[in-house]
């Protein structure tokens, strides 16, 4: 069984046991957590990647 597959049979497993949508809600917070967490590393990682560019010196091409 792949691990999609698994996490998925965990889910439909779950669902029985547990009123749907306060398994939805946990769910989809632990989504819009993760990608917060995402866009925030992304963010820090642009502006760490643009402290080596000097903005008024036009870049080689």
């Amino acid at each position: 069984m792949t691990p999609i597959a698994s996490m998925a049979k965990f889910e439909d497993d779950l669902l029985t046991w547990a009123e749907t949508d306060k398994v939805f809600n946990l769910l989809l917070r632990g989504e819009l957590i993760n990608s917060k967490m995402f866009e925030e590393f992304l963010q820090k990682s642009v502006a760490e990647h643009w402290k080596s560019f000097d903005k008024n010196k036009p870049s080689p091409i």
